[in-house]
């Protein structure tokens, strides 16, 4: 073989993507040899690598000579890249710069055809061509183009499941002079079985209207936190020292209750992440704030008496981390702390008093003003309407009525945005919905699903990617509490996960509408090659449940969630090849960093 034939055949062995070279050149013939029609091997067809040598790769702009011929290895260079232009001409030219493919001109040794290898990313190559691009058989798919490719998902409307912090809760109260712990077992089954992801513990004090909380009472509480935790459950928390509706009703005086308070806070702070919400509580019968004999009884309510009313309110919001909120009894509460205009979309999730007050409606649809909830319903249930998009409502029925039946039921907790309400009371309410309570069960709280989607399909390490998503919710409210919202790549072969955390806020998903999410990515440079599956991850975003399936979302589709990691799976796969020159990311793109990162 000749020195320049040679030089030749060691470029052809190494250099980066598959060129089509005459068989002169690769093979031993003659120094210059033209390349006839789609011809690069020795006789006369193309047939794949074998024809070019074991491991040939196609280079760069420059790789092919500009005269349509190669001859020796100053027609090739090695600079390991593919031009926009240096695909595959008409047969004469089978790696000019003319934009056209045609026939079987070119094959990636990797498979899929990435937009620098054709001319036109968007021009269309008809699944008729007579050769694959990536030796796999028809002409489609990935091998065409790297622009977004079309998901479609399957919603699931019928499905009940637990997800955190909705749906109907179980009640478990207990009092300090007879205490009973929870279990985790029972709990653990509620979730399992019944699909149940929250409970409401109250703790009646009635041991300690006149003395301090004991450190033997406080650990019990502590340890019912922890095992709300273990079991994967959150709840909805409050406090009282009566459940007495007649005079004298039992309950402490204001400085009791800011002490009791103040014993509490450590133990509430450190276990917000499994308080859903906290109820102001402590005042008066059921810490419902009516009946009670130092802050204004029966609705009649002194100046000073707000006041006191006001400061048990700013303690317990300050009991708990600055996320979390607390619920009161009625709106006409909130409106005399906060102002009668309903909480905006600007003011929400800003960490104020005002925004971090939400309601609770112990009385729902027992009769048009549920029992006095409202002190005018048209002008409360509007307030409530607008309030309860960005703070929590929840409660529970109390009596049977004329206004109690399903319809009126079903049409409240859609216009007032219910996310929670209690599973054992009052009976006959419930158990008047009949199998109505099923459509409750999916749709109290957030139902979120996803629409459609669109997503890149090949990618370069240390380049960019796009991902658009359309996530519909079907419940009664958006999520109350801050939710994580991550895109996850976890390659298929090796099980190594990368993500990159979307600054969307599920919060923000609204009952009834559909949120796009629409991003561009950039992939780090050192990012192994390979097929990488692209899931969603809506976890807790606190770092002792962010890793917990349990209290991660459940997105309600056929075939994509993920119960061993609480992941959804998108159903689409992001091909990433290597590149040589590594692409710079343009500003805004979010960075995808590896796990633990």
């Amino acid at each position: 073989m000749n020195s320049s034939a040679a030089r030749v055949d060691s470029i052809c062995r190494t250099i980066g993507y598959l060129v089509v070279l005459a068989s002169a050149a690769c093979a031993g013939s003659s120094a210059r040899s033209k390349v006839v029609g789609a011809d690069a091997g020795q006789d006369g067809n193309f047939a794949g690598m074998a024809e070019v040598g074991a491991d040939s790769r196609v280079s760069a702009p420059t790789d092919v000579a500009r005269d349509d011929s190669v001859s020796a290895a100053g027609d090739v260079l090695p600079d390991s890249s593919v031009s926009v232009r240096a695909d595959v001409g008409p047969p004469s030219a089978d790696l000019a710069a003319d934009g056209n493919l045609t026939g079987p001109d070119v094959a990636l040794a990797d498979g899929p055809l990435a937009d620098r290898d054709r001319a036109d990313a968007t021009q269309a190559v008809p699944d008729s061509a007579t050769r694959d691009l990536a030796f796999d058989g028809p002409l489609s798919g990935p091998d065409l183009f790297t622009g977004l490719a079309p998901v479609t998902y399957t919603n699931d409307p019928n499905t009940i499941f637990a997800n955190p912090e909705r749906g109907f809760y179980a009640m478990y109260e207990t009092y300090a002079s007879a205490y009973e712990t929870l279990s985790q077992s029972e709990l653990q089954n509620l979730r399992v079985q019944s699909g149940v992801s929250l409970l409401m513990r109250e703790w009646y004090l009635d041991s300690f209207v006149n003395t301090d909380l004991t450190q033997g009472f406080l650990d019990k509480v502590a340890a019912d936190f922890s095992v709300m935790r273990q079991a994967g459950m959150k709840a909805v928390v409050r406090f009282a020292y009566t459940a007495n509706s007649t005079k004298p009703y039992g309950d402490a005086s204001k400085a009791r209750v800011l002490g009791h308070i103040a014993q509490l806070k450590p133990i509430l702070f450190a276990n917000s992440d499994v308080i859903a919400v906290l109820q102001a509580g402590f005042i008066g019968a059921w810490g419902e704030w009516y009946y009670t004999d130092t802050f204004g009884d029966n609705g009649t309510i002194s100046a000073s008496q707000w006041t006191d009313r006001q400061d048990v309110v700013t303690a317990l919001l300050d009991a708990l981390d600055l996320q979390r909120p607390i619920q009161l009894r009625t709106p006409a509460y909130k409106q005399h702390f906060y102002g009668a205009a309903a909480l905006t979309s600007t003011e929400a999730f800003s960490g104020s008093a005002k925004a971090r007050v939400g309601h609770h409606d112990d009385c729902f649809v027992a009769d048009d003003t549920d029992m006095g909830t409202y002190t005018n319903a048209t002008t409360d249930k509007a307030y409530l309407a607008a309030e309860n998009l960005y703070v929590p409502q929840g409660g529970e029925t109390c009596a049977t009525s004329t206004y109690s039946v399903w319809s009126n039921a079903s049409q409240d907790m859609a216009n007032l945005h219910w996310s929670f309400l209690n599973q054992d009371y009052h009976p006959d309410v419930l158990a008047s919905w009949g199998a109505n309570i099923d459509i409750a069960k999916r749709k109290l709280g957030y139902r979120l699903s996803l629409d459609s989607g669109s997503m890149s399909t090949i990618a370069k390490t240390g380049g960019s990617f796009e991902a658009t998503f359309s996530i519909r919710n079907d419940g009664y409210a958006p999520p109350f509490n801050p939710r994580g919202l991550t895109l996850i790549l976890r390659n298929s072969n090796l099980g190594t996960v990368y993500l990159a955390k979307l600054p969307d806020d599920p919060r923000r998903f609204a009952p009834g509408s559909s949120t796009t999410i629409s991003h561009t990515f950039c992939l780090p440079a050192d990012i192994a090659a390979g097929t990488y599956a692209l899931l969603l991850s809506l976890a807790d975003p606190v770092p002792g449940l962010a890793a917990r399936p349990e209290y991660a979302i459940r997105l309600a589709n056929q075939n994509t969630w993920e119960a061993s990691t609480g992941y959804n799976n998108l159903n689409s796969a992001l091909i990433i090849q290597p590149t040589f020159n590594t692409s710079a990311c343009t500003a805004g793109d979010i960075a995808v960093i590896a796990s633990g990162s």
